[in-house]
Order: C-alpha cells, then sequence, then structure tokens
C-alpha cells in the first residue's frame, strides 16, 4: 500500500487522463499490474523527448556560460572536463561556442597570449604548434579560420544530436554551413543547402503526421 500511493501515486499524477483513471480502481493485482505496465510504457515513450528537451536546455546553458563568464584556459579545461562527464557531444559544442567567442574578440581586439592559450585548449594542440600555424594570418584571415573550425564543430554535433533524436525532432544537419555560406556570400550553395533542410523537414513532417 506504501508503494502504491507513495510511488506509482506520484507517477500516475504525471501520465494522460486515460492512464491516471485507470488507477482509480486497482482493487486487485491484476488491476495494479496493468496500471503499472501502462505507465512504464508511457514513460519509456516519451523519455528521449525529455532527453531532447533537456539537451536543449543545456545548450542554451553552455552559450549564456561563454558569454558572459570570463574566458580562461583553466576555465576552458573544467569546462570540457565536466562536459565530458555528461556526455561527450557537448565538448564539440562547447568548442564552437568558443570558436566564436574567439572569433568575436580577435575582431575587435587582435589576437593576445591568452586567446592562443584558450585555442590551444579547444584545439588540443600545444601553444608553439598554434603559434606556427597562426603567425602568417592577418586578423581577418583568423576570424574566417575560427567561424569555419566552429561551423564545422556545430555540424559534426548536429549530426551526432541526430542519430539519438532523430525519432522525436526534426534535426537538420546543415543549417550552420548555409549560414556560413551565406556570409562568405556564396549565395547558391546557401540556397542549395536551404532548400535540402526545407524538403527535409516537409517530408519529415508529412511521414510524421502519415504514421499518427
Amino acid at each position: 500500500m506504501w508503494l502504491i500511493k507513495n510511488y506509482i501515486g506520484q507517477c500516475v499524477q504525471l501520465c494522460p487522463v486515460d492512464i491516471s483513471r485507470l488507477f482509480n480502481d486497482v482493487s486487485n493485482a491484476l488491476k495494479l499490474d496493468n496500471v503499472a505496465s501502462m505507465i512504464i510504457r508511457w514513460r519509456l515513450s516519451n523519455s528521449l523527448y525529455d532527453m531532447w528537451v533537456a539537451v536543449g536546455y543545456a545548450e542554451v546553458l553552455i552559450a549564456t556560460e561563454v558569454l558572459h563568464s570570463p574566458l580562461a584556459a583553466r576555465s576552458c579545461v573544467y569546462w570540457m572536463n565536466k562536459l565530458a562527464k555528461i556526455d561527450q557531444r557537448f565538448c564539440n559544442y562547447f568548442s564552437a561556442v568558443v570558436l566564436l567567442h574567439l572569433a568575436r574578440k580577435v575582431s575587435r581586439n587582435n589576437f593576445s597570449k591568452d586567446l592562443m592559450n584558450i585555442l590551444a585548449i579547444i584545439l588540443e594542440r600545444n601553444v608553439n604548434q598554434c603559434c606556427s600555424g597562426l603567425s602568417e594570418l592577418n586578423t581577418s584571415e583568423l576570424v574566417e579560420l575560427l567561424q569555419m573550425s566552429a561551423v564545422e564543430h556545430l555540424t559534426t554535433y548536429r549530426q551526432l544530436r541526430a542519430v539519438d533524436f532523430g525519432s522525436v525532432a526534426m534535426i537538420v544537419t546543415t543549417d550552420f554551413e548555409a549560414l556560413y555560406a551565406f556570409k562568405r556570400g556564396d549565395y547558391q550553395r546557401c540556397l542549395q543547402l536551404s532548400t535540402q533542410n526545407v524538403h527535409a523537414v516537409v517530408c519529415w513532417s508529412h511521414d510524421r503526421s502519415s504514421a499518427m
């Protein structure tokens, strides 16, 4: 009775009405087993969607933290280690946001030793490797390189998300590439990618409607 009242009773309050009504009559073991089985099936069918929502919320928190908190090599190491323990894919997203943040910093204040240290952490290289690879670039070229690398990280992240959440949401994987193509003035490529994305969304919506 304690289990029914304090556990199953709490769970059933989150369920749709057709399931919660059944809980009004659990006078025998068969009826109780039936309600418990329906709760489990409903929860399993919704857990993936709940996870997708949680991932979206995590993305907002990561972007907000990078934007509003002082960024340094040490804090990047801390974030990368923490995010890897939650889900390695968040490291791709974090790296992309940091790269865009660095691009904005470089465009305003030029490159500095602190930014070089951060970039070395994100690219998983030592500082000397970064210096030798970037020493011949001017500011605009460096900003372009950082933005391109951010788009690559974001695209990889979307592709990884699509594998897990493609059944509950339409996740296009080339929208950042389309935006980057537009920024560079490659309007033909932008139109091509955008058209593909729209067609993918329309087809996905049609398939979902047919399934229902």
